[in-house]
């Protein structure tokens, strides 16, 4: 009886046998199997082996079979369902739905982008190679806050703008003056809030994005929020420190390079590489500790930070020492017109090459080349040599000044136009890049060597300038010619009595044959 049982559970499908071999009553199946009978005994053998240890002799109850039929039929459903919704939608409005869907039920690939995103935003981004751009732009700032104290201010209105040259080829005009300082400070300004929004927009962090937004209009704006000097000078003096020590990574990285250049050549010249190949390796080691200790290794949200906060810290301090009414006086006026500046005409540099080659000239007055002299000419406006020709010839004829005179009175002017024309040619070298301020160490907090355009011919009067010029060529030209005669003079002097010599011997000689 027992092996009939077991033989018809396994050879049928519609029928089943009580324990005792009595058939047991068909009941319609409460589910159609979705996979093939192995995967129901896989499912159902488990079950069917506890209950058959339990005590009972023959196979697991209909209700479980069909409960456990039910409860997997039901879980495919629900994955069939979902992936329906997200996929189709519903069959009145397939696309309608669909975006409900999705909308409802983000994708697993967006989702995982919003976590990266956030990770990232909250690690931050290392400022690695753009270290030596942001050492430049703290530089530029750091230059801006020490320009701005006190000794540096009194030392600007006590001596720079007393100088001769600016009193006379600018204005005497205090107000004036600082009026054109104060502009150019805010251009100073301007640069270094551009140089801030720029690497905000290289943070990973969206809120550093807008930041030219929010300099817009910060240097004549009036600073609602308080900031403190003492803080502003504290971030600064931190941000110049790591400054610092980018210079030194910098410098690790020439001699790196340098010795690899080195290595590179021993190797190809068959060399011993054992010396040059340590001297690399410690050099490699010297750049790693530098970069762990530089700008290299900080965060670039953090730097910005410090840099926004000393941004709105400046303008208040510009404010404070340079008028608010500057827009009054943004052009010095000379008889009630606007004067006509060299730095408007785009000549100041032009002018100034002028100036020192007449100084130049002037040293060397009793031995100048033709050359010298034709080069200088053909450098001159127009508007100089057109009035310069006629008045060479009035004063050749005129003049009675002596070579002495002539030099005290080019060395007068020279005194204080040279200094402006020299600090015109520098400025016009000084292009504020990283490596100009890595090399010539501008890092060093306030570069006293940077000039101010008030002390250059950027704003001399064109007309004022022009004069000056006429003159010192004039005086120039008189110069070499008093010189030229005091040579020829010599020169002759020196033939005559080199004849008279010459006489006296051979009359000597005729009196000693004779006798």
């Amino acid at each position: 009886m027992f092996g009939l049982v077991c033989g018809s559970l396994s050879s049928s499908d519609d029928e089943g046998f009580t324990s005792h071999g009595e058939k047991k009553q068909q009941q319609p199946p409460a589910t159609t199997l979705p996979s093939s009978r192995k995967s129901w005994r896989r499912k159902t053998a488990p079950v069917a082996a506890d209950e058959h240890k339990e005590g009972d002799e023959g196979p697991p109850p209909a209700s479980k079979t069909a409960a456990l039929l039910d409860k997997r039929k039901e879980k495919e459903s629900e994955t069939d369902t979902s992936v329906r919704r997200t996929s189709k939608g519903k069959p009145g409005n397939p696309s309608e739905d669909s975006n409900k869907a999705v909308a409802k039920t983000p994708t697993l690939k967006a989702v995982i982008g919003s976590i990266k995103t956030y990770i990232a935003i909250k690690k931050g981004r290392k400022i690695k190679i753009l270290a030596f751009e942001v050492a430049n732009i703290i530089a530029k700032g750091s230059n801006l806050m020490k320009f701005l104290s006190e000794e540096n201010i009194k030392h600007l209105k006590s001596v720079v703008l007393q100088n001769q040259g600016v009193q006379h080829m600018i204005s005497n005009d205090q107000n004036q003056l600082l009026a054109l300082v104060g502009d150019e400070i805010r251009e100073q300004f301007k640069d270094f809030a551009a140089g801030v929004a720029r690497l905000g927009k290289m943070c990973r962090d969206p809120k550093w994005h807008n930041l030219d937004k929010n300099f817009s209009g910060l240097e004549c704006g009036l600073i609602t929020q308080e900031y403190s000097h003492e803080t502003a000078a504290s971030k600064m003096e931190h941000l110049m420190e790591l400054a610092h020590r980018t210079k030194i990574l910098f410098h690790a990285l020439r001699l790196l390079e340098a010795s690899e250049d080195m290595y590179k050549n021993a190797k190809e010249q068959d060399l011993p590489l054992r010396i040059f190949r340590n001297a690399m390796n410690i050099e490699k080691g010297n750049v790693r500790s530098a970069k762990k200790e530089s700008l290299w290794a900080k965060k670039m949200e953090h730097i910005v930070e410090e840099l926004v906060y000393i941004v709105h810290f400046l303008p208040s301090e510009i404010n404070c020492v340079f008028y608010k009414e500057h827009e009054e006086y943004g052009s010095v006026k000379t008889n009630g017109s606007p004067q006509e500046t060299l730095g408007s005409a785009d000549l100041s540099l032009h002018y100034a090459k002028i100036i020192i080659a007449i100084k130049n000239l002037a040293y060397v007055a009793s031995s100048v080349p033709n050359y010298g002299v034709d080069s200088l000419f053909i450098a001159l406006p127009y508007s100089i040599k057109s009035g310069l020709l006629p008045k060479m010839r009035r004063r050749d004829r005129d003049d009675e000044r002596t070579e002495t005179q002539i030099v005290r009175d080019m060395s007068k002017k020279l005194e204080w136009l040279l200094p402006m024309a020299e600090s015109t040619t520098r400025l016009s070298q000084h292009s504020g890049t990283i490596g100009e301020c890595l090399l010539t160490g501008t890092l060093n907090g306030y570069d006293q060597a940077k000039v101010l355009k008030i002390q250059t011919l950027y704003h001399a009067d064109k007309m004022k300038i022009e004069g000056y010029i006429k003159d010192m060529v004039m005086d120039l030209h008189l110069l070499i010619k008093a010189a030229k005669r005091k040579v020829d003079a010599a020169y002759q002097s020196s033939t005559l009595d080199q004849s008279a010599i010459q006489e006296a011997t051979g009359l000597a000689s005729t009196a000693t044959s004779t006798g």
